[in-house]
């Protein structure tokens, strides 16, 4: 983790916003562009980093037509450069999101190129969504609401990138 501490150190030096680091918990959360929140979370057990950010909100008459257009989609990750899309138990927030392995990233300039590809996903993601679910004959979704794009507590730092 420590490698990874370093990083998140160099990424807020590089953008003038000082001090980013993971919490206790091993969670990092930016706002970027001031429109795009992603979560970035350390599991120490398998020494790796997720990426993840909310990609919109479902709304609770999303038909199945319209999750499995989204499955398309994504399908082994085409259209999202590997990462996968998730739908919490508990909500409606389609999560985009991209596993890494901690020791993936063997400078500043491979990490800061793995955030970057994945927020050109996210921003494309969120920008589609809408057309996918009405092509699907699913409701539009809901943008979601909040500085943390509908997740609980979000604190986080926000840049330009």
């Amino acid at each position: 983790m420590a490698e990874l501490a370093a990083l998140l150190d160099e990424l807020g030096t590089r953008t003038g916003l000082g001090n980013i680091a993971f919490d206790k918990d091993g969670l990092c959360l930016l706002r970027f562009d001031d429109s795009h929140d992603v979560a970035l979370t350390y599991d120490r057990e398998a020494e790796a980093l997720y990426l993840s950010g909310p990609a919109g909100s479902l709304g609770p008459d999303v038909r199945a037509a319209a999750l499995l257009r989204l499955l398309s989609y994504s399908c082994l990750g085409a259209n999202t450069g590997g990462a996968a899309l998730g739908l919490p138990e508990d909500g409606d927030i389609l999560v985009l999101w991209k596993r890494h392995d901690a020791g993936a990233f063997v400078d500043y300039t491979a990490f800061e190129a793995a955030i970057n590809g994945f927020l050109g996903h996210l921003a494309d993601l969120e920008e589609r969504l809408p057309e996918l679910l009405r092509s699907a004959g699913g409701p539009s979704p809901r943008r979601p609401s909040g500085p943390s794009g509908g997740q609980a507590g979000f604190v986080g730092a926000g840049m330009r990138m």
